[in-house]
């Protein structure tokens, strides 16, 4: 299942709409999440014509005026869809994945410009995201970004940063790194930058997809640039590193991680701080366990084999 988000900036355009479903082909997208359709409601037919070939489902909610509304478009052989929770500034689907069974809760945010509407809309949002009830994947254009880093040529707001950040933290949820681009939202002929859109899980979904990557795509009839989410292993690096119970009290274990983790400065985003440090010990206990076995084989065959009588 690989899930795709965009800032469509309106529905209507064939030119738009086949290049979209040439990168839901070329990319096997099973769900795709679609902000500022900027139509009260999405026609079967135009749906159609993202989608191409192949049965879809799909749920909408209305844009206020001309700007917003939201789709989400899915194709129902991967997903059961069991109900619907329509608002503004997000829109969210209920069911399970077919084959697994497991309950999962996608939401696609298109969040207000106005600071106090942002910070209402993470409170609102936190109030329902209940992990006893499935897996959960937020989508979307958030209009804000995490650091100072995110922007160029743009105002940073920190309080905005700051309350997003706490929205994050507060849920657990987690981001995977992006690869290909690292802005989603291009403007002034590519003066400036900001890192608007991008896919947070919740820990359940990110530890069954550890070796999930984002990636962005060049953007093309629109400002924004679509972004996409696979989950299917496809080797962009090697896999997450595993640590045994049998390697806690060997000799130079202790030593290794907290040796991993001296000088380390602490810095913001915390999730991307955790990912930070756990790198470092990866690397480290690498080194540990290659010469720890090593000595290990060293030993067995260098003991005295017993005599066969």
């Amino acid at each position: 299942m690989n899930l795709m988000s965009f800032n469509v900036r309106g529905v209507y355009g064939g030119a738009k709409a086949s290049w979209i479903k040439e990168i839901r082909n070329s990319n096997k997208i099973s769900v795709i999440a679609l902000q500022e359709t900027k139509v009260e409601v999405v026609p079967s037919s135009c749906v159609a014509s993202f989608w191409g070939k192949g049965k879809f489902e799909y749920a909408c909610s209305a844009s206020v005026g001309l700007p917003g509304g939201l789709a989400w478009i899915w194709d129902p052989n991967v997903l059961k869809i069991e109900s619907v929770v329509q608002n503004r500034c997000y829109l969210v689907i209920k069911g399970f994945v077919i084959g697994s069974g497991d309950p999962i809760n996608l939401v696609n945010i298109y969040a207000p410009q106005n600071s106090a509407a942002k910070l209402q809309l993470w409170n609102e949002i936190s109030s329902f995201i209940d992990p006893d009830v499935g897996k959960w994947v937020l989508a979307g254009d958030f209009n804000v970004v995490r650091s100072s880093d995110e922007r160029k040529h743009s105002k940073f707001k920190p309080v905005c940063a700051e309350n997003f950040n706490n929205f994050i933290f507060n849920n657990g949820l987690l981001e995977y790194p992006m690869q290909g681009r690292k802005f989603t939202c291009v403007r002034d002929n590519g003066k400036k930058l900001s890192k608007l859109e991008r896919f947070l899980v919740c820990p359940e979904f990110f530890n069954k997809w550890p070796s999930a990557c984002v990636r962005v795509l060049p953007n093309k009839y629109s400002d924004h640039c679509p972004i996409i989410l696979i989950l299917v292993d496809l080797n962009f690096g090697p896999r997450p590193f595993r640590v045994y119970n049998s390697w806690i009290g060997k000799p130079g274990f202790e030593e290794t991680v907290k040796g991993a983790l001296e000088g380390f400065e602490f810095f913001d985003p915390p999730d991307t701080c955790l990912t930070a440090k756990f790198a470092r010990i990866r690397s480290a206990l690498k080194i540990w366990r290659d010469e720890f076995l090593a000595k290990e084989k060293e030993t067995e065959s260098s003991a005295p084999k017993d005599m066969e009588g």
